[in-house]
């Protein structure tokens, strides 16, 4: 069995120098590779991870003759660890694609880039050993990409083949598929994106797959490819359904939706949350072993159960996955996931095409199919065309636009201690302090969760921190709130987007979201 506590070597000239610590339920990999006298760095890691990462680099190489650190992607839990390296003496390259760096640039690390979109896809170290990069666009960021390592039949992929849950092992065993299902689901936004990267990835000769989340896959990698190159996945999924209608058939579905919620949570902590709840667990089985309500309301009870106990940080990973068990056996979704699938909008809209068309006939669509059940205002589909049509709009002329995010702190402990029809009060009285704001026509969503966008025009950079710090002090002071509340904010100026006709409509309106929802 390996040291986890060391930098642990898994092929030829690469190395694992993860860490062994799974900071929410999301185990994250950093590799190393060494030629001739220098090295590359997969993933750098997150503000958690970095010190780990450095420590065991530095036990084989020094940090100065790393002469590259690859990205996948711009997200922090990778993407953190660079600024680390740099005080630690890192002098290389920045290896991404230029969608990502235009949004690592916000890290504020000074390493330049090698944008490898501009130099065909190769790297060659300065040992004249080169490896290729693969474009995965939207898997799951626009810019994502994967490196395969020809020596050693390696594909460095990203998050693709990522996996997500309590119980990690360095190499894949033979729960992993469960948790990789799950994670894709959530993460990936279609099958058609996701199977097309699986057939360009099979044409590869692979035979291990070093992900930055989840475990190492070192057996049966076909398998694994064809998994996801089949796996129905994304917010637009079209499911089969085959009503069953059998005596058992809410039991059946409900078990299938805890074994994986045992996949992402553990047994102990969803013994945990149903303890007292007149639903015991077997931990063996993975199955319910007692359960005192009736069967024609226990679908309902169990997703209740869950909100109420854990909020929507438990609802959002078991989203796709309850969708299509419901639609397979006949139930009803859930009311608990109201807020997180917006299951109206899916009959309208599907996939992008359909949200292109739905910039172009917003005034035309039924309003009513754009509102959030909860507080009544605007939903996600809404603030997603809406936004496209206002950056198409400033584009072309000379007015301003910012977007506020904000998101409740303390939700999930509201909804714990005194219910979920609290916790909605809650969002609808905080959504109500939003919309008066004294701006002209502000346009404010509620998105998934806890989380709000309020939208305006023609504001200055300091005029929108003014209405932001207006904002924080009127939720602190509202005495409607059952428990004072706090939020966070993030707050994107159109003036911050770049110049130049390079950047289509769907580039900017994703810089400023990942923008705003970074700083948030």
């Amino acid at each position: 069995m390996s040291d986890l506590t060391r930098a642990v070597p898994i092929a030829q000239d690469l190395w694992w120098v993860g860490t062994e610590e799974i900071p929410y339920n999301l185990q994250c990999n950093s590799y190393l590779m060494i030629n001739g006298d220098t090295g590359i760095i997969f993933e750098p890691g997150s503000a958690f991870s970095a010190g780990t990462v450095i420590e065991k680099v530095s036990s084989l190489i020094p940090i100065q003759n790393i002469e590259a650190i690859v990205c996948s992607h711009q997200d922090p839990d990778l993407c953190m660890g660079i600024g680390e390296f740099e005080k630690a003496g890192f002098r290389g390259v920045v290896c991404c694609h230029e969608r990502t760096a235009m949004i690592m640039k916000y890290y504020g690390f000074s390493s330049p880039f090698y944008l490898v979109n501009q130099h065909e896809y190769v790297y060659t170290m300065n040992s004249g050993l080169s490896f290729t990069f693969l474009f995965t666009p939207y898997l799951h960021f626009p810019g994502s990409i994967m490196v395969y390592l020809k020596e050693q039949k390696t594909l460095m992929s990203g998050d693709v083949f990522g996996s997500v849950g309590v119980d990690w092992t360095l190499y894949a065993g033979s729960n992993y598929l469960d948790g990789m299902v799950a994670f894709h689901e959530v993460y990936m936004p279609s099958h058609r994106i996701l199977s097309d990267a699986m057939r360009t990835v099979g044409r590869y000769d692979i035979t291990m797959i070093c992900p930055q989340h989840g475990s190492i896959i070192s057996d049966s990698v076909e398998r694994y490819i064809e998994i996801l190159r089949e796996l129905p996945c994304g917010l637009f999924l079209e499911v089969k359904k085959e009503k069953v209608g059998a005596k058992g058939d809410v039991i059946n579905a409900v078990n299938k939706v805890l074994t994986r919620l045992i996949t992402i949570h553990g047994i102990q902590d969803v013994k945990s949350l149903f303890r007292g709840s007149g639903i015991t667990i077997d931990a063996k089985k993975q199955r319910i072993r007692t359960n005192t309500f009736p069967e024609k309301t226990l679908w309902q009870t169990f997703f209740s159960l869950i909100e109420e106990k854990r909020g929507a940080t438990y609802l959002s990973p078991l989203a796709p996955f309850t969708e299509r068990v419901s639609s397979e056996h006949g139930l009803p979704l859930p009311p608990a996931f109201s807020s997180l699938l917006a299951s109206s909008e899916l009959e309208i809209i599907r996939g992008r095409e359909a949200l292109e068309e739905a910039q172009k006939k917003l005034h035309a669509l039924e309003e009513s199919l754009y509102l959030d059940p909860i507080t009544g205002l605007y939903n996600q589909d809404f603030y997603e065309a809406y936004l496209k049509r206002e950056v198409s709009e400033i584009r072309d002329g000379n007015d301003t636009l910012i977007v506020l995010l904000l998101g409740i702190d303390n939700l999930d402990r509201i909804n714990l201690d005194f219910g979920s029809a609290e916790g909605d009060r809650t969002m609808r009285t905080l959504g109500e302090l939003i919309s008066s704001v004294p701006m002209k026509k502000p346009q404010v969503c509620r998105l998934a969760g806890g989380i709000f966008a309020l939208v305006c025009h023609s504001l200055n950079k300091v005029e929108a921190i003014e209405l932001a710090d207006v904002l924080r002090a009127s939720i602190a002071q509202d005495e409607r709130f059952i428990v004072p509340i706090t939020v966070s904010m993030g707050l994107y100026h159109s003036g911050e987007l770049p110049a130049g006709d390079q950047y289509d409509i769907d580039d900017l309106v994703s810089i400023i979201n990942q923008s705003a929802l970074f700083r948030l």
